[in-house]
């Protein structure tokens, strides 16, 4: 794993371009390789993204959350580290100051798939993590399905994101998310196409 820590050591370089060339190479090299996704936890790269992602411009922070992704994904202490290192926290802040639909996108498919993953074990130790910010997440998810501007990727990811975590929402959001849905679900009745969407619109106001 040399060749891993040279690679690494370019996390801390000024340049942006130099870090975003980094982080692609650690992601590709983590993608479904638990052997390098516990090298990087252990060697404390995990950390060094998690911390600098709060500061971090929109469009590197979206490269950032990607190589978390790729680290943490399918890989039981890949969750646990995240949650020690507050990355929930960390990542639900970065998510509510967002206005950048590529990075509401990716936060919200890392979401997304640590919710899955975490019902396949059959533990709760993600939506327990989320609690913790429910009201910050609720209140950025309703604005995310209400902007009739939301590109459709981040609309479908959003209302899959509120199936889970409504019932930590207060009743007004659900009352106006509920509105909204309903007016989407109402307009996609015609439109041939978007299963993906109208089993999420389903899913979320069952």
């Amino acid at each position: 794993q040399g060749w891993m820590g040279r690679i690494a050591e370019q996390l801390d370089h000024a340049e942006e371009e130099v870090l975003k060339a980094t982080l692609r190479v650690i992601t590709s090299a983590a993608q479904s390789n638990p052997t390098v996704q516990a090298h990087c936890i252990e060697q404390g790269y995990l950390a060094t993204l998690i911390s600098k992602l709060l500061t971090q411009p929109e469009k590197l922070a979206k490269s950032t959350v990607f190589t978390i992704s790729a680290i943490v994904r399918n890989l039981p202490s890949g969750l646990d580290a995240f949650a020690s290192l507050h990355g929930f926290n960390t990542i639900s802040t970065k998510l509510a100051l967002s206005s950048h639909g590529p990075l509401q996108r990716v936060i919200l498919t890392l979401y997304n798939d640590l919710l899955r993953q975490s019902q396949v074990s059959g533990d709760n130790k993600v939506l327990s993590a989320l609690s913790v910010a429910s009201n910050m997440l609720c209140k950025k998810t309703e604005s995310l399905i209400s902007d009739p501007t939301s590109p459709g990727d981040v609309l479908e990811e959003s209302i899959v994101f509120y199936s889970a975590i409504k019932h930590l929402c207060s009743n007004e959001i659900n009352n106006n998310v509920t509105t909204r849905l309903k007016v989407i679900q109402e307009g996609l009745v015609s439109v041939e196409g978007e299963e993906d969407i109208k089993k999420a619109l389903l899913l979320a106001l069952n």
